[in-house]
């Protein structure tokens, strides 16, 4: 039997329904899984085992008493710590924020407590989710590699399988980023579908809340608990939620895909270039009509973003920032800086820019259903790189990984993404699905049907699975090792019949 930690939401869902196993033992199997892990991957700024525990054996009794809640009751999630949780400071894991401790849930975490989600800890963010590695955590499928970022600590807790869901933020990439370099699914939806209420704001008008999961059929899932209209976020919009659930159909006849290309898209390492390919023809030979298409305004959208979020990240953190410069790192203390010295003029040509960016999205809609294009340009980093060079020419990280995803948060589109092959080295590499407003059931058919397809979601990180004491309540049986493929396996490169 494989071991609990490391099955998917979908999996452990109807397990726990079903009551073949427990919240209480799938907790516990976490928990497990983070002793074992931790030490060596950092995705934790806080771990709660004890409220986790409680959280579970209230969940149990709940489920025995015939009061099942849904998919997600009983399952431990992981909470990037941009997120209030009542009773715990919300940091940002940034020293300056140490003593913000949180009286009440942010809408996100409330919604996925209602639906009966056990919390199992506040995961790691590049300080203030200003960044795109999160330097204090690793990745799993190689330590001394990035987890990307900024919802760095979240995407390896769920690639590791200390948690099933992690919740993240976007503002120019940061949940298809991490959920790129550690294998696993990243879903950013549309641009007021999911509240921010209660979560500390890098930029304001460009930030986005969604879940990363180990498979889109899980990202549908959560996202059914996560979407919904909340008049305390002012960017929140009351439209209709759909069934995601009910678009996995696995058929992908007649969806028109346009591949990206030009530009900075062209402008790519070969091997994501080659791996998207492959995707490519998987896609198409499944029934997709594939185009290329070009993407308006591909170029301007990262200048247009920063134009914005330099700024209102200026003025959301600029009382902090006057009181305890010292305390903030010094890559985000010299981003502060800059968004200050950023006239209104130009912040108020970027809001309006956006909407030409956002209205020739839209446009190309009219053609094609869906945009695939690689969610990086160049595989997995070592930790603590400040460059890349692609197809030689160098450029920094910060903007080098941002480039492909920022436009989808400048036009406010849901986006996802998903893993479709490894590197060299063995690690991952990815490609992102956009489509327009509120189309994340789009989003989530393509890359659930790209899941039925292939085996790049089932591997697992070469991490350590032999149970510890500390964790496995008494008569308890112990978890095998985990089931899956290392990297390079020939069963995760093979299509599925």
């Amino acid at each position: 039997m494989a071991d609990l930690a490391d099955l998917t939401l979908g999996e452990i869902a109807g397990l726990i329904e079903s009551r073949a196993t427990s919240p209480v033992e799938v907790t516990q199997a976490c928990l497990t899984r983070a002793d074992l892990t931790e030490p060596q991957l950092n995705a934790f700024s806080r771990l709660l085992p004890e409220e986790a525990l409680a959280a579970a054996r209230l969940a149990e009794s709940e489920i025995m008493a015939g009061r099942h809640l849904g998919p997600l009751h009983g399952v431990p999630v992981a909470v990037k710590a941009m997120f209030d949780l009542a009773g715990h400071p919300t940091t940002g894991s940034c020293a300056a924020y140490a003593d913000n401790c949180a009286t009440r849930d942010s809408a996100a975490v409330a919604r996925l407590k209602a639906a009966g989600a056990v919390i199992v800890g506040l995961t790691h963010t590049h300080a203030l989710a200003y960044g795109v590695t999160t330097p204090q955590s690793r990745n799993p499928w190689g330590a001394d590699h990035t987890p990307g970022g900024s919802s760095g600590g979240s995407a390896a807790s769920v690639a590791a399988g200390s948690s099933f869901i992690a919740l993240g933020t976007d503002t120019g990439g940061s949940i298809r980023i991490p959920a790129a370099c550690c294998g696993i699914t990243g879903l950013k939806p549309t641009y007021g579908r999911c509240s921010t209420h209660g979560t500390m704001s890098l930029s304001p008008t460009l930030d986005h809340v969604g879940p990363l999961t180990r498979t889109a059929a899980d990202a549908a899932l959560c996202l059914q608990v996560l979407a919904g209209h909340d008049p305390r976020d002012p960017g929140s919009v009351d439209v209709p939620v759909p069934d995601c659930r009910a678009a996995l159909t696995g058929d992908l006849s007649g969806v028109r895909i346009g591949v990206a290309t030009g530009g900075i898209h062209d402008h790519v390492d070969h091997q994501v270039a080659g791996a998207v390919a492959v995707a490519v023809g998987i896609l198409s030979a499944a029934g997709a009509a594939v185009q290329a298409v070009e993407i308006p305004y591909a170029q301007e959208a990262q200048a247009v973003g920063d134009a914005i979020c330099l700024p209102e990240a200026s003025a959301f953190h600029a009382a902090y920032f006057r009181d305890r410069p010292d305390a903030f790192p010094d890559d985000v203390a010299r981003l502060l800086r800059d968004g200050m010295a950023i006239p209104a003029v130009r912040y108020v040509k970027a809001r309006t820019r956006r909407h030409a960016i956002r209205a020739a999205w839209i446009d190309l809609f009219a053609s094609v259903d869906v945009v695939l294009a690689p969610t990086l340009p160049a595989p997995v980093l070592p930790r603590g790189q400040d460059s890349v060079t692609i197809r030689g020419i160098p450029e920094p990280v910060a903007a080098a990984w941002v480039r492909l995803c920022v436009s989808a948060n400048v036009a406010g589109l849901p986006a996802g993404s998903v893993p479709c092959g490894v590197d060299a080295d063995g690690l991952p590499l990815a490609f992102q699905i956009v489509a327009r407003p509120w189309g994340e059931a789009t989003v989530l058919r393509v890359c659930d049907a790209w899941q039925g397809l292939t085996t790049w979601h089932e591997r697992h990180p070469p991490l350590p699975r032999e149970p510890t004491a500390s964790r496995v309540a008494a008569g308890t049986e112990a978890g095998s090792p985990g089931r899956g493929t290392r990297p390079g396996s020939p069963a995760a490169s093979r299509p599925r019949s």
